[in-house]
């Protein structure tokens, strides 16, 4: 093989496509551990989230809370109703509405 000018840039060429190529696959190969690695964090949040059946176990046990806490309130009014009652002249009961509850149905007191 002759040294000449066209020999020298086309070793030239062939180093420089050579490099280029190592970069493009060394940043592949970045960017795929890069990837990997997104791919693991990721994994680990899901194994954190709850199931389906936890959820629903969590949901049910709101709602038991809430109707435990809406009969207790339910209790307290009637029991307040019920010992704070008076009867008009002709012996019927008449409630009062206890603090703190809204009134419903209609007033029988009219």
């Amino acid at each position: 093989m002759r040294i000449n000018a066209t020999n020298i840039a086309a070793m030239g060429t062939v180093i420089a496509v050579a490099v280029t190529l190592l970069a493009a696959v060394g940043s592949g190969i970045y960017q795929i551990s890069e990837l990997n690695s997104r791919v693991d964090h990721l994994s680990a949040e899901v194994e954190q989230l709850a199931t389906r059946d936890e959820v629903r176990i969590l949901v049910a046990e709101e709602i038991r809370i809430l109707v435990a806490e809406e009969i207790r309130r339910g209790n307290r009014i009637l029991l307040h109703s019920l010992a704070n009652h008076t009867h008009d002249e002709n012996g019927n009961a008449l409630f009062t509405i206890p603090p703190g509850s809204e009134p419903t149905g209609e007033n029988r007191q009219q």
